[in-house]
């Protein structure tokens, strides 16, 4: 009876287990995003921001993220793709580890654009952009994008060099410090529908 008793609670603990390892709160339908679905965000600026598909993702690609980024599933799966493709690959040959870290600016936030463009609406507003502060290393520790772009001649640089090139395709714009006064501390990339991409 024993024998039998212990059979059955095993069985028991092992679908338990398997339960666990199956229900990953991913989103976007990507087990890459760590997250949860968002309901849209209520501001309104002459009824242009909003989300279409909003979530809330808290790690990218097994790499956690510095706060919770809101935004549109097509920004956080272009994210994923940068993470995965290159930042994690270019960090292990550049410095021999993955960064622990992203470190972020603004994910969604209704306004329109600050480069002085006309007044058209910012891709934040839309939850289409990311912005780049930082990588946070458990041995290098934190490098951010001000300081790693200033020497050009350094290895820093050059691992930011390649993740702004890269997003070029990955995402629809991305911008380096070397845009203007406005991206100096950071990197953008946003999923703006364009004909061909805005990188610089």
């Amino acid at each position: 009876m024993r024998l039998v008793t212990g059979i059955i609670f095993g069985l028991l603990s092992c679908q338990v287990v398997l339960a666990d390892t199956t229900q990953q709160p991913t989103i976007c339908d990507d087990v890459r995003l760590i997250g949860e679905k968002a309901a849209s965000p209520s501001d309104k600026m002459e009824s242009l921001c909003g989300i279409d598909d909003p979530v809330k993702v808290t790690e990218v690609s097994g790499v956690s993220l510095s706060q919770t980024l809101f935004v549109d599933c097509q920004a956080a799966i272009a994210l994923a793709d940068l993470v995965e493709e290159t930042i994690v690959p270019e960090a292990i040959a550049s410095f021999k580890e993955a960064p622990v870290t992203i470190g972020l600016g603004t994910g969604y936030q209704c306004r329109k654009r600050r480069d002085g463009v006309g007044k058209k609406i910012s891709q934040h507003a839309l939850g289409m952009a990311v912005d780049i502060m930082s990588f946070e290393f458990a041995k290098k520790g934190v490098l951010t994008v001000e300081d790693g772009w200033r020497d050009r001649r350094r290895k820093d640089y050059k691992f930011l060099r390649r993740i702004t090139d890269a997003g070029c395709g990955t995402f629809t714009t991305s911008l380096s410090p070397d845009t203007n006064a406005q991206h100096t501390d950071h990197m953008h990339f946003d999923m703006k529908k364009r004909k061909s991409p805005w990188c610089e």
